[in-house]
């Protein structure tokens, strides 16, 4: 037989691991207490209902709570939609992506103004990245690395003088 400090820390280590690694019987466990604790419901009874109804109840209950006219809560719905609608979507690259068209659209409507013309497109060898160039007076010490590795020492150096 199992101690009950033992079993406390086996529910313990569960519980963790269902934090870390969530799984379909995890998920299940957190809508029935979720329902249980929003309906007053005993926990053995929803654990017995349907899992459809016991999972809707729960999002439409949270969703009820949402208010649309507070943007944070609106962008969070959208977020949501947008997840369900592409499962591959980042929301970190579609806001990068946002701020990128409000950049350029920024941008365009200020040679508008200024009534400069579209720029023409760069030629390959204007894409290139040019290589830093060093100042007239900067040399390269004959102890810099010549590859992959940037000696901090040297840096360390020119600061304490």
């Amino acid at each position: 037989m199992i101690s009950l400090s033992e079993l406390i820390d086996t529910c313990k280590a569960e519980a963790l691991a269902s934090r870390f690694q969530v799984t379909e019987a995890s998920y299940w466990r957190y809508f029935c207490r979720e329902y249980s604790k929003t309906f007053h419901t005993p926990l053995p009874t929803v654990m017995e209902l349907s899992p459809e109804h016991v999972i809707l109840s729960v999002y439409e209950e949270n969703f009820s709570k949402k208010s649309l006219t507070e943007m944070e809560e609106y962008d969070s719905l959208v977020e949501d939609v947008r997840r369900l609608q592409d499962p591959n979507y980042d929301s970190k690259s579609a806001k990068e992506f946002d701020e990128f068209v409000e950049f350029a659209e920024a941008q365009e409507a200020e040679r508008i103004a200024k009534g400069a013309p579209i720029p023409k497109p760069r030629s390959k060898k204007q894409r290139k990245i040019e290589e830093p160039k060093l100042a007239k007076d900067q040399e390269i010490p004959p102890d810099a690395p010549k590859s992959g590795f940037v000696d901090v020492s040297r840096f360390r150096q020119d600061q304490e003088s």
